[in-house]
């Protein structure tokens, strides 16, 4: 996930020598409300740690074609989706109904994406690059992964907004023992679920870029997995935190351990500058660089005070959308 952003975390994908596209993917009219959904699904307002632990599952499965499709011209047509028959575990003609649908979906992947997140979904396979054998950087090294991107996201950014979906065991082999310590540490981060984290969360793929803090830390499942999410910002040098910068990542894997969810998502809150510019103006960079813990502490307990819709987009729109993904290969 390359970004031309100074600092920003890159993906860079060197060598890639055949990106096909895979699927250009549906835009739906209705706008899904993350409580609304909960609600229509379980009816009531559940906390999606434990909302989400398979009860979606049949409407997935209902929903996913017989075979994936593997271009735009074999990509599901939105009205015919409109018109089918609910399956038995949804709820006869209501608003919500359509959207709980899987709207997007390729490669044996799907889940639910508000259109107020973006204008569309698009989905592509990534062939492989490395191994590290080669004498690459690491975060030149990536298995081959499909790849969903958001045109139109709802944050105008030199971020990218896009899922990535791989294979664990391919990682593995081509990163070597640097991945494979992170995918076991994010197994166990999964598994005992801390109420915070001092040190470092795993974070895959590699990048040339690294996260200088974490907040607004939760832990929950998709549909045939767990993840966990934070807000963030990845920076090479002493940078100010700003809002062209924070983004919602999120870090998960399959129940089987099979395949790793990574993704990464602009956002913006009120509270932070817009840019360096603004971030930096009047203060001294040297006292800015002495004190740049201290700093990032405080940023991390003001963001962590902001409550999820006063984020842009809210990030329960976020989690609404990772909680319903699921892997079937």
């Amino acid at each position: 996930m390359k970004q031309s952003h100074p600092g920003v975390r890159v993906f860079i994908l060197l060598l890639a020598a055949g990106i096909s596209l895979a699927c250009g993917l549906i835009q739906t009219p209705q706008t899904l409300n993350p409580d609304a959904y909960l609600v229509a699904t379980y009816g009531a307002k559940l906390d999606l740690q434990t909302a989400v632990a398979g009860t979606l599952a049949a409407v997935t499965e209902a929903a996913k074609p017989a075979q994936q499709p593997t271009s735009a011209a074999t990509a599901p047509n939105p009205a015919e989706k409109a018109t089918a028959a609910p399956g038995p575990t949804q709820k006869p003609v209501e608003a919500q109904t359509a959207t709980l649908q899987p709207n997007a979906y390729a490669n044996g992947i799907s889940f639910v994406y508000d259109p107020a997140l973006a204008k569309g979904v698009k989905a592509r396979v990534v062939d492989a690059t490395g191994p590290a054998s080669d004498q690459l950087p690491l975060f030149a090294v990536n298995p081959r992964e499909d790849l969903f991107e958001f045109p139109g996201y709802t944050v105008s950014s030199q971020i990218n907004s896009q899922l990535v979906f791989f294979p664990v065991k391919e990682y593995e082999t081509l990163g070597g023992d640097q991945v494979v310590q992170s995918v076991e540490a994010l197994k166990k981060l999964l598994a005992v679920q801390p109420k915070d984290v001092s040190g470092r969360i795993p974070d895959l793929p590699v990048g040339n870029a690294d996260r200088i803090f974490h907040s607004q830390l939760k832990f929950f499942k998709f549909q045939n997995g767990s993840a966990v999410r934070y807000l963030t910002m990845y920076a090479q040098d002493v940078s100010p935190v700003t809002n062209d910068r924070l983004v919602y990542v999120v870090q998960g894997i399959t129940s089987d351990g099979a395949y790793y969810v990574s993704g990464m998502f602009p956002v913006t809150n009120p509270s932070l500058p817009a840019n360096y510019e603004e971030a930096i103006k009047g203060k001294d960079q040297q006292k800015f660089s002495e004190g740049f813990s201290s700093y990032l502490l405080d940023v991390q307990n003001q963001l962590n005070g902001q409550k999820s819709d006063s984020f842009t987009p809210g990030l329960g729109l976020l989690d609404t959308m990772i909680a319903t993904i699921k892997i079937d290969k």
